[in-house]
């Protein structure tokens, strides 16, 4: 299951012609290999929802809020519930000490999983097949999982309600919020800027390659920004986007405590 940011083709730090072969290699998971990957989770402990974060290595107040709120729910309804951390390796600041950090945090929590690919915006795509080939090797029994960006409010309780409706398919799953028909954004100044070098196309495809899509329940399950607190808008949905790691914090305290009949 996936939700977060629609992560739009991979893009190089320099063109390659269309048939070199690193070109057409270099997302291909295989390429990359863990270097920090002990924890318990499918070892000893199998989960029937796996939660995976992707997050930048040296952005531990993303991770601290989210162990501090949903990331902290590991019993939902009977059903065992895990958090985990995906990570590649720093490309600026002190490289040495963030990669130190991360390692010290790592034997704190067991909760890092870290690849060694180089951890920036343009490598997003690589990220996410890392996602997946972890899951596929190292979780290939695991019920759900759901891939959900660090900066998502996550009503776990909510969603493991969804998952265990009657009728939610059990293999070959996928749902989240859909983007039909989203447009390649082609001006250079913008974040999301992708070549024509990069993708050809007009517009990404709405659909995964060889997996159907399946709507959620309701669309506002799954909302987009949530720029200001609404206990009956946060209790109804499964997650939204926010701004900050203390704005986690934040409506995660408000929703837990009295608040009006939703």
């Amino acid at each position: 299951m996936y939700n977060g940011s629609a992560d739009g083709p991979g893009k190089f730090q320099k063109a390659l012609p269309r048939n070199d072969p690193l070109r057409l290699s270099m997302i291909y998971p295989g390429n990359y290999h863990f270097i920090l990957d002990d924890t318990e989770l499918c070892r000893s402990i199998h989960p029937y929802l796996v939660l995976i974060v992707p997050v930048a290595p040296g952005n531990w107040k993303a991770r601290d809020a989210i162990r501090r709120t949903w990331g902290n729910e590991t019993l939902i309804q009977g059903e065992l519930i895990q958090t985990v951390f995906l990570l590649g390796v720093p490309n600026s600041g002190n490289i040495k000490v963030l990669q130190r950090n991360v390692r010290t945090e790592n034997r704190l929590y067991h909760d890092l999983i870290q690849s060694d690919f180089i951890d920036s915006y343009h490598n997003l795509t690589i990220k996410t097949m890392v996602i997946m080939d972890w899951l596929a090797s190292r979780c290939p029994m695991v019920p759900y999982a759901m891939k959900i960006d660090s900066d998502m409010f996550l009503n776990v309780e909510n969603l493991v309600s969804m998952l265990k409706t009657p009728g939610t398919p059990t293999t070959i799953y996928m749902t989240g919020r859909l983007k039909n028909e989203s447009p390649v954004v082609r001006e250079k100044n913008s974040q999301w800027y992708v070549s024509e070098d990069s993708y050809r196309e007009n517009e990404f495809p709405t659909h995964v390659v060889g997996i159907d899509f399946t709507p959620p329940p309701e669309r506002y399950h799954f909302r987009l920004y949530m720029y200001e607190f609404h206990h009956c808008h946060l209790a109804k949905s499964i997650c939204a986007i926010l701004q900050t790691a203390a704005q986690l914090i934040n409506y995660w305290t408000s929703l837990k405590g009295p608040g009006p009949a939703c």
